[in-house]
């Protein structure tokens, strides 16, 4: 009531969103300040979830010892049998002798030099399959696919009155090419409550990343409608509108080229950049006055809009004319491509959930450790929302940089199980050669900790 008590009042609106513009301005200009000039002058590594890592480099240890200490703290710390049968292991022993001045100086050379080759190097990206361990996964995968569906409505009866087992059938009958099916699966998660943003959401999220964007448009619109109020619902109807636009395009110059996927591929651009700025400048798409939650949505929403304003303007549209362009002030005009970024949301409020990154030295990226020696930067914690948080590497060094979440603590229980996760890594972003691959998964209980994949140069 205090709130839009003072949205009523003209000059109480117009001060909150001078507060809300300048605020935005000082997080974005950490970041192009960041993008200028990504190694810090000092860097001391900081411990998180792998203690040994830290203190592997923090010793100056080589690059084969800090990767055993990566793996042998990784093992420690997940103790899952999941992520052991897929192959992670822990190493035999912990770095023990610490390298001279001049062996440390000529790893500083090396990563100079790599640095350099770093668009020359191809880069794979390899997520970890999201493989629950249930009953009904297992008897889809023992049958011939074409008998999948009548076991699926089999299984219906025993599990049809949890949603996550429709996500998780949906994604089985992604992977297994039915998207008909799939889509037909996944709507049944509306049914359970016509008015849960959460379970739109996570509807939403699976769909985007099977590539089935009209499914994916329409749960994020529901999901606008619901939760008007939240930024994030805008940036999620932008994104796939974005994507969607962008398949139709590179649809059409690599098939038609008459333009007919681009026309409507211009109407969906021009959405998702209203949108994206929405979400970024407008102070009324702030559920409330909690500073790191809110900005940390409408700072990288004003990210991927100068990102697509960048690929918009880089396009050679049929017709030479390219979708209108939102104005806005030129303090917050400036494409800040890097070589890997990595986004993760998820759809239980009231949740505290965290991204880390090990880079190929060692070091862990994470909230507590925002700014790394070799340039990675990570946005600042969110404890209470939907994320999302961010990783972001300039020039990569060679080497495998791991990708993984740690569900720190929640506050709230949700019908699909207390937080379906989506990781989104690009590399290249923000240029025409920029790829995406997106994996969503259930942490099922706090401290749960997962890999989610691993990006190899």
């Amino acid at each position: 009531m205090k709130r839009r008590a003072a949205e009523d009042d003209p000059i109480a609106a117009k001060k909150a969103q001078a507060e809300h513009e300048q605020q935005l301005l000082q997080y974005w200009e950490e970041r192009v300040k960041w993008w200028n000039d990504p190694k810090p002058p000092k860097s001391t590594p900081k411990s998180g979830l792998f203690d040994a890592v830290a203190r592997a480099v923090g010793l100056g240890a080589s690059r084969r010892d800090a990767a055993a200490a990566v793996n042998a703290e990784y093992v420690v710390c997940c103790e899952e049998a999941a992520l052991e049968e897929d192959g992670v292991m822990a190493a035999a022993s912990a770095p023990g002798a610490i390298e001279s001045a001049a062996a440390n100086s000529q790893l500083s050379t090396l990563n100079s030099q790599f640095s350099t080759l770093n668009s020359q190097l191809p880069v794979a990206v390899t997520l970890k399959a999201w493989d629950p361990k249930t009953p009904y996964l297992d008897a889809l995968k023992s049958v011939d696919k074409s008998e999948a569906y009548k076991v699926y409505l089999k299984e219906r009866e025993t599990h049809g009155s949890s949603p996550a087992f429709y996500i998780d059938c949906a994604g089985w009958f992604y992977k297994a090419g039915r998207p008909f099916e799939a889509d037909r699966i996944l709507t049944n998660l509306a049914e359970f409550k016509l008015e849960d943003a959460a379970l739109w959401r996570a509807m939403g999220w699976r769909a985007r990343e099977a590539g089935s964007y009209l499914l994916a448009v329409r749960a994020f619109r529901k999901v606008l409608a619901l939760r008007g109020e939240e930024a994030q619902s805008r940036r999620d109807l932008a994104l796939v509108l974005m994507e969607q636009a962008k398949a139709c395009v590179a649809r059409d110059e690599r098939d038609s080229k008459d333009g007919r996927d681009v026309e409507g591929a211009k109407v969906w651009l021009e959405e998702a950049m209203r949108l994206f700025a929405d979400a970024a400048f407008n102070v009324n798409a702030r559920r409330s006055g909690r500073r790191g939650n809110d900005f940390q949505v409408s700072v990288l929403a004003l990210e991927e809009l100068n990102g697509l304003i960048a690929w918009v303007n880089a396009v050679d549209w049929p017709d030479g004319k390219k979708p209108a362009v939102p104005t806005f002030d030129a303090a917050y005009r400036r494409d800040l491509p890097v070589k890997l970024r990595i986004v993760m949301s998820w759809d239980a409020d009231e949740t505290d959930i965290d991204l880390h990154v090990l880079e190929p030295n060692g070091e862990e990226a994470f909230y507590g450790h925002r700014r790394t020696a070799e340039g990675g930067f990570v946005s600042e914690d969110v404890t209470t929302g939907y994320g999302p948080e961010e990783y972001l590497k300039k020039e990569l060094e060679s080497g495998v940089y791991k990708v993984l979440t740690n569900y720190f603590a929640s506050d709230q229980t949700a019908l699909t199980g207390p937080a379906t996760v989506t990781a989104t890594v690009y590399t290249d972003w923000g240029t025409a050669a920029e790829k995406r691959q997106v994996l969503t998964l259930r942490l099922d209980k706090p401290k749960d900790k997962q890999l989610i994949g691993e990006v190899k140069l």
